[in-house]
C-alpha cells in the first residue's frame, strides 16, 4: 500500500485530498503546514507527497522548493497543488522537479490519474484493463 503525505492548510482541502485517496486504497497522512509535513515525510518516507503552493507563513512555492532539495526527500515525487499558481511558478515547478501540478478546484477523475500515474500505477492499471 501507497503512503500519501498530503501538506495542505485548508481543512476541506485537506479532508477532501484524503477521502479521495483513501477510497482508492492509499494510506493518506496530513499535515496543515510546511514544517510539519516535512517531518512527517522523512519519518515515513511516503510514496509521494501533495503540497499546497501556498501556505501560511511562507513564500509561495517554499514548502516544495524544499521538499525537491532535501537530500532525504528529493527522490519522493512531489504532485503541487495550487488555485492561485500563475505560469511562471508552474515553471518554477518543473523546474524544482515536481512531478506535476493539479490546479485547484480538483476534477476528481483528472486527480486520481495524476496520482496513479506519478505513482507509475497507470500503465498496470491499463494493462489490466485491455
Amino acid at each position: 500500500m501507497h503512503t500519501i503525505v498530503v501538506i495542505e492548510d485548508n481543512p476541506l482541502h485537506a479532508r477532501l485530498f484524503r477521502d479521495i485517496l483513501e477510497q482508492c486504497g492509499y494510506r493518506v497522512l496530513l499535515a496543515p503546514e510546511g514544517v510539519e509535513g516535512l517531518m512527517l515525510a522523512r519519518r515515513e518516507m511516503p510514496s509521494l507527497m501533495i503540497i499546497d503552493c501556498y501556505l501560511p507563513g511562507e513564500r509561495p512555492l517554499q514548502t516544495v522548493q524544499t521538499a525537491c532539495g532535501n537530500r532525504l526527500t528529493y527522490r519522493m515525487p512531489i504532485v503541487a497543488t495550487s488555485a492561485l499558481a500563475d505560469a511562471d511558478e508552474r515553471g518554477a515547478l518543473g523546474a524544482f522537479g515536481c512531478a506535476a501540478f493539479i490546479s485547484k478546484p480538483l476534477s476528481v477523475g483528472s486527480f486520481i490519474a495524476t496520482v496513479k500515474k506519478v505513482l507509475g500505477e497507470q500503465a498496470i492499471a491499463d494493462q489490466a484493463a485491455a
